[in-house]
């Protein structure tokens, strides 16, 4: 009896946390958001550039790598979308207004990023083909 009552404390303590972690996320400000995402991406973009010259093949591995990054948003894209709306048809309002955070137009979200990765992955090779050989320690 009292494992149960343990469990039934537990899911709620769990709910509410989940309710505060949408609420929150839903009311956040977007372009704060926004722009650490276009930050971080870049960041991440460009320190792969630099950690790859010395490949003999970076051009493939940057492209492998873009396109592991894309799949990872896309993924991460419908597991969102999926989530949120389930738990808005079981009730839960933060749900609903996460979800329609996450769909607000001006709001970076994964799919967004998903993109991003995909036009790193076709510009590699042009990057690469302006940069020529990497000046330092030449």
């Amino acid at each position: 009896m009292a494992d149960r009552e343990h469990q039934r404390h537990s899911r709620s303590s769990q709910r509410r946390h989940l309710t505060n972690a949408l609420e929150q996320w839903a009311t956040s400000d977007r372009h704060r958001r926004n722009l650490l995402a276009v930050l971080l991406s870049c960041g991440v973009m460009v320190w792969l550039s630099v950690a790859a010259w010395g490949l003999p093949d970076r051009v493939a591995f940057l492209r492998s790598v873009a396109a592991a990054f894309a799949a990872a948003h896309g993924v991460r894209h419908v597991l969102v979308i999926c989530t949120l709306a389930r738990l808005r048809r079981e009730g839960m309002a933060e749900a609903a207004r996460a979800l329609d955070a996450y769909r607000d137009p001006l709001r970076l979200n994964s799919l967004d990023l998903a993109a991003a990765w995909l036009g790193f992955m076709v510009l590699v090779p042009i990057i690469d083909r302006l940069a020529g050989p990497f000046p330092i320690g030449s």
